[in-house]
């Protein structure tokens, strides 16, 4: 089973996938006239696509790494693990990674989701986004290799690079 650390590596992730999507869609879609309500949906199913692909994605390869190694301790003690503490183990981390994935970028879909919902600003929003990715960049860079506000700008200048693709995108 994953560590706390990595499991926590995965909502950092998870949010940071669901905000950026979200974020692209409901400025593209803003910009490209499309009125608030619409922008909001489209941001919904955008950020339901993404977390059940994340999720299902983590799924799938975690499923296959964790086969792989219990293959491999099956085969040092000549025994199949099925119906052991330790599949059962095995089981519960490939589900908690499924969960794990979907949740946390769902949640940043519906955080950044409910600020435009809320203030309908474009403006606000995408503050709020600059914000959120400052934030967990420094998280990142709390526990990591980096200095924790170069992470936070790091973070902040992805997430400036894809709000202007989806500027572009949308006003044009």
């Amino acid at each position: 089973m994953g560590s706390l650390l990595e499991n926590v590596r995965y909502v950092v992730l998870g949010l940071f996938d669901g905000v950026l999507t979200s974020l692209g869609i409901v400025i593209a879609s803003y910009y490209s006239g499309a009125v608030i309500e619409y922008a909001i949906k489209a941001g919904l199913a955008g950020g339901i696509a993404v977390s059940l692909s994340n999720g299902f994605g983590a799924f799938f390869a975690e499923e296959a790494e964790m086969g792989k190694r219990l293959r491999l301790i099956e085969k040092d003690m000549f025994r199949e693990l099925k119906g052991t503490r330790v599949y059962r183990r095995y089981r519960r981390s490939v589900r908690l990674s499924l969960i794990t994935h979907s949740m946390s970028t769902f949640g940043g879909a519906v955080l950044l989701l409910t600020v435009f919902l809320i203030t309908k600003s474009v403006y606000v929003t995408t503050g709020t986004m600059f914000l959120v990715l400052f934030l967990l960049g420094c998280y990142i860079g709390k526990w990591g290799y980096s200095h924790f506000l170069f992470s936070g700008f790091k973070l902040v200048a992805i997430g400036s690079f894809i709000f202007l693709i989806s500027l572009l995108l949308g006003s044009f």
